[in-house]
C-alpha cells in the first residue's frame, strides 16, 4: 500500500479501527466469559442447609433515573464437600419493585418468608467448584444460548473485520 493510499483511506481507518478493536475485545471477553460457564458444567451438586435470611433495603440512584428504595436479600447456607464444612452467603434483589418511598418493613418480611418458601423445607442443592470447594453457586447457569450468542458475535466480527480490510486495503 502506497502513502497516497492511506491517506485516502485515513477518515475509514479512523471510524472503523476503534470499532474493529473492540468487536476483538467483546468477542474475546464472550468466549472467556463462556469458557469459565463450561467450566461449571464440572460443578458437582451438594445439599446445603439454609442458613439466615435477612432483608436489607438500599437506596439507588441511575444517572437519568430518580432515587429508588431497593430491597436486597442476603442469604446465607452451609454446604459440606470433601470432608469440610463451608458457609457462603448470596446476595439477591427482592422482588418487591422499584419504590420512590422507603419500603415498608411488612414488604421486606414477606420477601423474606417468599424466599425462605423458594428454599423448600431448609435443604437444597447448589453446585460446588471442586477444585477451590469454598464457591458455590445457587443456580448453574446455561450455556446452550450463551454459546449461541457467542457464535453469532464471532461471525459478525469477522464479517465486519473482512468489511473493514476490504475498505483499507
Amino acid at each position: 500500500m502506497n502513502p497516497g493510499a492511506l491517506a485516502e483511506h485515513f477518515g475509514t481507518l479512523i471510524v472503523f479501527f476503534p470499532l474493529f478493536a473492540g468487536s476483538v475485545f467483546g468477542l474475546a471477553l464472550s468466549v472467556w466469559g463462556l469458557a469459565r460457564r463450561l467450566a461449571m458444567r464440572r460443578w458437582v451438586a451438594v445439599p446445603a442447609l439454609l442458613g439466615e435470611i435477612r432483608a436489607e433495603q438500599r437506596v439507588h440512584k441511575g444517572f437519568l433515573t430518580r432515587r429508588e428504595h431497593l430491597v436486597d436479600l442476603l442469604v446465607e447456607y452451609d454446604y459440606e464437600f470433601g470432608q469440610m464444612t463451608y458457609r457462603a452467603k448470596v446476595e439477591r434483589e427482592a422482588a418487591t419493585g422499584r419504590r420512590t418511598a422507603p419500603v415498608p418493613e411488612e414488604v421486606m418480611d414477606e420477601a423474606v418468608a417468599a424466599m425462605r418458601a423458594s428454599m423448600g423445607r431448609g435443604v437444597f442443592t447448589v453446585w460446588v467448584d471442586p477444585k477451590h470447594p469454598e464457591v458455590s453457586v445457587l443456580e448453574k447457569p446455561e450455556t446452550r444460548r450463551e454459546m449461541v450468542a457467542v457464535a453469532v458475535f464471532a461471525v459478525l466480527a469477522g464479517v465486519f473485520g473482512a468489511m473493514t480490510a476490504n475498505l483499507l486495503f
